[in-house]
């Protein structure tokens, strides 16, 4: 599902972007300031030059229809106390999350990547770690053996950050996803 304060704000009439964090669908909403809109060429569309709308230079296709689909489930799942239920999942999340990062901070062997904090006004429960001496890759391995919690190990799409700021160009970090949608 969606868990994102921005999209919690947008939904109670706020404007303000706070902590973005998407999951679920990957849909996204891009803003560009007037200026960069007049610099941006087109990604795909030659026959759309010169393209005036930002949608023109940017949009490859229509949008993911199954995506787009998607959004009334997203709605109904959230309920009619959006509220209420965003209380619910917060709740829900820090309690997964404080219970493994209790034992990770318990472990001297255990390198936490970001906030080492269960507070979910600092952080998402998406963990990301290392452990000294340990392949990243054979932890997810042996995890996965017997649990069905969302684990795995590699960089994210982070590659760079991985590799030259971690230095941990092997298999990268073990990441945990707390999520109240990836767990029992």
């Amino acid at each position: 599902m969606v868990q994102s304060r921005w999209i919690y704000n947008l939904f109670h009439g706020q404007q303000r972007l706070t902590n973005p964090q998407v999951y679920g669908p990957h849909i996204a909403v891009l803003y560009a300031s007037p200026t960069a809109r007049t610099q941006v060429q087109s990604l795909g569309h030659y026959f759309h030059t010169p393209a005036k709308s930002l949608e023109t230079k940017l949009g490859l296709a229509a949008s993911s229809y199954e995506l787009v689909a998607s959004i009334p489930s997203i709605l109904a799942y959230l309920g009619p106390d959006r509220k209420k239920t965003w209380g619910a999942i917060t709740l829900h999340e820090q309690k997964l999350q404080a219970v493994l990062l209790d034992y990770l901070r318990s472990r001297k062997d255990v390198r936490i990547h970001g906030e080492k904090s269960d507070s979910s006004d600092l952080r998402v429960p998406v963990v990301s770690f290392n452990v000294e001496g340990r392949s990243s890759r054979e932890i997810v391995e042996e995890v996965e053996k017997c649990s069905d919690f969302g684990i795995r190990w590699g960089h994210f799409y982070s590659k760079r950050m991985v590799d030259d700021l971690l230095d941990l160009k092997v298999d990268g970090v073990v990441r945990v996803s707390m999520l109240h949608y990836n767990t029992g």
